[in-house]
């Protein structure tokens, strides 16, 4: 009987342990969960107010004035993946012990940096509270073998730190006392060049290609690249696509890195597949400019370890020379007139009564399409973003980017000469009767910009309950674009409106435009715009 009640009393007490035990594994995963989405509410709902981090990272240092939250210092740490969970319950306290992992944390995003944790939780009525944590990296940074690689990976040995290039083998917690966000570790996992790249060039106007309708004109396959590189060693050290530290306001105590120089280039075309005769691609813009900019630093990172760092590439002070055109030909009317009669004598002798049609309805766009417009201009260009919790109960996890820019077109630049806008003196309606009459110098309707961009995840949960978490990333991009004249300003106004979603890595953004602006041939001209696109803002 003796033998009977003891096993009953071990099985009772194994019983009792082992759902506070899987409590706290599922704990312990719900808060790297919480840490790699930046989720604060989950956060603050697994945090001990006495919650004390000893890691290989400084511990913040606490700024002047009121405390810093329990949650902000510990977002600022490192966070990983963990893994060999082993819980013990002793009372009223349990310990968790077990094995995490870091990747992208590197220069080189194929190592892992791998480590051992110890956290302490304490019982809080019905709920368990982290209130200690230990995180300690080995001396060995391991290998993370590609797919081709990996048959031969289980005879690779670790790669001792000493052995790696220099920025690999320095230990990432020395040198920035900040953490990525979620929205970073993703680009970063999903890249669409390799670093040696990313570190050379940068996108400097969102690269796109997708489906474009403006009032007036054809439908057409829309494509525009762009990018730009450092003029001197040192610049190509770009901030990191997102921010790095959070809950950081708009008006933040921040300095500015400088100068760097920069060239960059825009181009964009359209192709008019099946509107045109032989489906020609147009040149709509070619901008080539040199940039000088100074990168926003952090004065105080670290919360007062006095390490500034470069913010986000969404910070910024910028000055530049650029020369903007459509790389086109026509700047007299004799020989508007000539490329007009060559696209009737198209229409004459096409092949067939419907591409003779075609071709004379679609004549006069197709001569203006290759009407000059061109000018210089100096310029400057201001960013700043920040994150927000005003959207808190739609989307918890938000950030606002804003870019003020004006641009001043010269009546005659150092690489275009005298500006080439609309002429009043042959340029005609479609009939030739009169004058356009909403001819105007280009003055008038741009030259001041404001772009506010929103970025959001919606709440974790409706990922999860939706199942498509890993096919829509739900990260969310709307976008508002103002132009208006500094001739006039805010007489001639455009808006334009952009909605986008990620989906398999590929940001679809679906847009409106009304104003002006729809392309430099029409630039002057009031209409509308819509269409559908792929939009990478990186490479």
């Amino acid at each position: 009987m003796k033998r009977l009640f003891l096993a009953f009393l071990l099985l009772a007490v194994a019983l009792r342990a082992s759902p506070e035990t899987d409590t706290l594994i599922r704990l312990t995963r719900e808060f790297d969960t919480a840490l790699a989405s930046e989720n604060r509410a989950a956060l603050s709902a697994l945090l001990h107010a006495d919650y004390a981090y000893t890691g290989p990272e400084l511990p913040p240092l606490p700024p002047t004035g009121p405390p810093m939250p329990v949650v902000d210092r510990r977002l600022f740490l490192l966070g990983g993946e963990s893994t060999d969970l082993v819980a013990r319950v002793v009372g009223p306290t349990a310990i968790v012990t077990g094995a995490y992992t870091v990747n992208q944390r590197l220069t080189h995003p194929r190592f892992l940096s791998r480590g051992r944790f110890t956290s302490t939780w304490v019982r809080d009525g019905a709920r368990w509270l982290l209130i200690a944590e230990h995180r300690s990296l080995n001396d060995v940074l391991e290998w993370a073998p590609s797919a081709a690689e990996q048959p031969r990976a289980a005879s690779t040995p670790p790669v001792a730190a000493a052995e790696l290039p220099p920025a690999a083998s320095a230990p990432f917690a020395s040198t920035d006392n900040t953490k990525k966000t979620g929205r970073e570790e993703t680009h970063s996992r999903h890249g669409h060049l390799p670093r040696t790249i990313t570190r050379l060039f940068r996108t400097y106007e969102p690269t796109q290609l997708g489906y474009t309708k403006d009032q007036g004109d054809d439908p057409f396959l829309d494509f525009k690249f762009s990018a730009m590189f450092a003029l001197h060693p040192g610049a190509s050290d770009y901030p990191d696509p997102v921010r790095r530290s959070t809950r950081e306001p708009f008006l933040r105590d921040i300095g500015y890195t400088g100068p760097n120089f920069y060239f960059a280039g825009t181009i964009r075309a359209g192709q008019y597949l099946g509107t045109r005769p032989s489906s020609p691609v147009v040149g709509k813009r070619f901008n080539p400019l040199l940039a000088v900019r100074f990168w926003a630093t952090e004065k105080n990172s670290g919360y007062g370890l006095g390490r500034p760092h470069r913010e986000s590439e969404d910070n910024f002070l910028e000055f530049v020379y650029g020369h903007e055109s459509n790389g086109q030909f026509i700047a007299s009317p004799g020989r508007f007139d000539d490329q007009l009669r060559v696209y009737l004598n198209q229409a004459r002798d096409a092949a067939t009564p419907a591409a003779s049609v075609l071709a004379r309805s679609t004549a006069y766009l197709s001569a203006r399409d290759n009407i000059s417009r061109g000018w210089d201009y100096v310029g400057v260009q201001f960013a700043r973003d920040w994150d927000t919790d005003f959207f808190q109960s739609w989307a918890p996890e938000a950030t606002i980017a804003m870019r003020a820019k004006f641009n001043y077109f010269l009546r005659k630049g150092l690489l275009q000469g005298d500006s080439e806008e609309f002429n009043s003196s042959w340029e005609s309606s479609p009939a030739g009767l009169f004058p356009d009459p909403e001819g105007k110098a280009r003055k008038y309707v741009d030259g001041l910009s404001f772009r506010f961009t929103l970025t959001v995840a919606p709440p974790r949960k409706l990922a999860e309950l939706s199942g498509w978490e890993k096919i829509l990333r739900f990260e969310r991009r709307y976008a508002v674009t103002f132009n208006t004249g500094y001739a006039q300003p805010f007489r001639y106004n455009t808006v334009k409106a952009e909605a986008g979603l990620n989906i398999y890595g590929l940001p679809l953004m679906m847009w409106y435009r009304y104003g002006y602006n729809s392309d430099l041939i029409d630039y002057y001209r009031q209409d509308h715009s819509y269409g559908l696109s792929l939009s990478f803002w990186n490479f």
